[in-house]
């Protein structure tokens, strides 16, 4: 999917009218399940875009277009009146690094999703980045850059563990608005992490978040992190991945949006000057003895909760935290 970088828009003007796009010029990326993908650009406006063309007509039904600040989306590709395409168009006030990210995003979403699924699992993704590109371009908070380090720290041990590169980061679901942070074959992870010297507190967002009867496996990893001049930025543990992924388009791509859909942008970097030491790293198995708030243990009315737990009286009983990511990754013990 490398090919498939920002240099495409660069190519559209030398080639073909899109279907049913008019004024637009592209160039077929590729078909899918009977679906054909295309790359295009608009002049003078310079709009980026990519169509979608469905061997079907398409049927919205009650289903809205998604649309926000930043991209639309139309449809298109009309024969004998019936619309079989799907466009999605940068508008000139949108950021092209973003747009070019979001749709390459996209499309890897798109690769292993048969066609029947295809046109719903394209909506959602769009409405994924509709949720994002409302929010603001602020920069990470202390408490989201420490939150932001712990998950990094957790994705570059599981890729030394031995887990495949583009399977860590499909394993690392948060940013997607994931229940807990890393999920692989019913095998969850949910991070947290301090920087606080004493005790362990941290935040549960919900009931469902360490709810030990769902179904597999469920740790809390609890990361520990002290700032020193000789730890590592928010952006050195950003680059070290970065170069770990290179030549390797599918897991640059996943990444890239992850980092998107947590906050970080680099030009932001500026921001991200503090140096955090790993001084404590360890993982709790969720069981039932185990003190969360759950469905199973609160009054019927209660829906809903976000509440605080203190982990320090757990730490003396925790798992070695290494151990608890080879048990993830369905790897042996003893690759550290």
């Amino acid at each position: 999917m490398g090919m498939y970088s920002s240099r495409v828009w660069a190519k559209v003007d030398m080639v073909d009218e899109l279907p049913g796009a008019q004024g637009w010029r592209g160039i077929r990326l590729f078909t899918h399940q009977g679906c054909s993908f295309h790359a295009g650009r608009r002049q003078p406006d310079n709009e980026e875009m990519l169509i979608v063309m469905f061997p079907h007509p398409l049927s919205l039904g009650s289903t809205a277009l998604p649309s926000c600040k930043g991209f639309r989306v139309e449809m298109t590709g009309t024969e004998e009146g019936l619309q079989k395409g799907l466009m999605i168009r940068r508008q000139q006030t949108g950021n092209a690094e973003v747009f070019t990210t979001m749709i390459l995003d996209i499309l890897h979403s798109l690769l292993n999703v048969s066609e029947p699924r295809l046109f719903e699992t394209l909506l959602r993704r769009i409405r994924l980045w509709q949720a994002f590109m409302e929010r603001d371009t602020r920069p990470l908070s202390h408490e989201e850059e420490v939150g932001l380090i712990g998950e990094l720290t957790c994705l570059e041990r599981l890729i030394e563990s031995g887990l495949a590169l583009s399977t860590a980061v499909e394993a690392w679901v948060g940013p997607q608005h994931g229940l807990q942070d890393f999920e692989l074959d019913e095998r969850v992870i949910e991070v947290k992490s301090t920087t606080a010297e004493q005790g362990f507190c941290v935040t549960i967002h919900s009931l469902e978040q360490l709810d030990w009867q769902r179904s597999g496996s469920l740790v809390l990893c609890g990361l520990r992190f002290s700032e020193h001049p000789t730890g590592a930025t928010l952006n050195d543990i950003i680059n070290r991945l970065r170069q770990r992924f290179e030549g390797n388009s599918q897991a640059t791509c996943l990444f890239e949006g992850s980092l998107c859909h947590v906050g970080y942008f680099s030009e932001h970097a500026e921001f991200y000057t503090r140096h955090f030491l790993l001084t404590e790293a360890f993982a709790i198995p969720i069981e039932e003895d185990f003190p969360s708030l759950t469905h199973a243990n609160v009054p019927l009315p209660v829906v809903s909760a976000c509440y605080q737990l203190e982990l320090q009286t757990l730490i003396p009983q925790a798992q070695n935290f290494n151990h608890c990511l080879s048990d993830f990754a369905g790897l042996p013990h003893g690759t550290y």
